[in-house]
C-alpha cells in the first residue's frame, strides 16, 4: 500500500482497544456495526458448532487492510441498501429527497458539508438514471421539491432549506452511514 492508502486507513480510526491474547472481541450473534483494524497481531475467525467444537474459519495476517475493505465493504451494503429502497418503494419526489439527504450525510461524515448546500456536479440526466425516472420525471420532482420550499436549486448546488421535511417525506434514516466505527 501506498503511505497515502496507509493513512487514510490510520485516519478511520476512532477508538484503539488493547485485547489481550486468546480474548474473543467479537463473538457471532452480537449486535455490532463496527469493523476492527487489528495491529501487531494474527487474529482467527471462527465458529462454533452446537456441541461447542470450534472450527477455525480465516487466519488474519494482514489485518490492516482486512479490516480496512471490510469496513469499506460494509459501507456501500449500506449505501446499495438505501438505494433498493429508493428504487423499490419510495415515489419519485421521496427518490429525489432520499438521494439529497444522502449526499448531504454522506458529505457531513467527511467535513465537506456547509450546513445546508449540496454541491451537485451532475446533471438531471445523471439523477433520472440514479433515480430510476425520466428526465421529464426527474426535473417535475425537483420543481415540486422547490415550489414546496423544501429546495433551493442553483446552477451547481441544491440548499436543503427544510432538513425536517425532506427526512419526513423521503422516510430518510441516516443511522446505518453514521454507526459503521473502526
Amino acid at each position: 500500500m501506498s503511505q497515502e492508502e496507509i493513512e487514510f486507513l490510520e485516519g478511520l480510526q476512532n477508538n484503539t482497544v488493547d485485547v489481550e491474547p486468546g480474548v474473543d472481541f467479537v463473538v457471532e450473534g452480537d449486535d455490532r456495526k463496527m469493523t476492527f483494524i487489528l495491529i501487531y497481531v494474527w487474529s482467527i475467525r471462527y465458529t462454533t458448532l452446537r456441541d461447542g467444537r470450534r472450527q477455525i474459519l480465516r487466519y488474519q495476517n494482514f489485518p490492516f487492510l482486512a479490516s480496512g475493505l471490510s469496513w469499506v465493504t460494509a459501507r456501500e451494503f449500506a449505501i446499495l441498501g438505501d438505494q433498493a429502497v429508493r428504487l423499490g418503494r419510495l415515489p419519485a419526489k421521496a427518490r429525489l429527497a432520499h438521494l439529497l439527504l444522502e449526499l448531504w450525510h454522506r458529505l457531513e461524515l467527511i467535513g465537506h458539508n456547509d450546513g445546508k448546500w449540496l454541491e451537485m456536479p451532475m446533471t438531471q440526466n445523471d439523477l433520472a438514471d440514479t433515480l430510476g425516472l425520466s428526465l421529464v420525471h426527474t426535473n417535475r420532482s425537483l420543481a415540486e421539491l422547490r415550489k414546496s420550499g423544501v429546495i433551493t436549486v442553483s446552477k451547481s448546488h441544491i440548499k436543503l432549506e427544510n432538513i425536517a421535511d425532506l427526512v419526513h417525506l423521503a422516510e430518510f434514516n441516516p443511522d446505518h452511514l453514521t454507526e459503521f466505527s473502526i
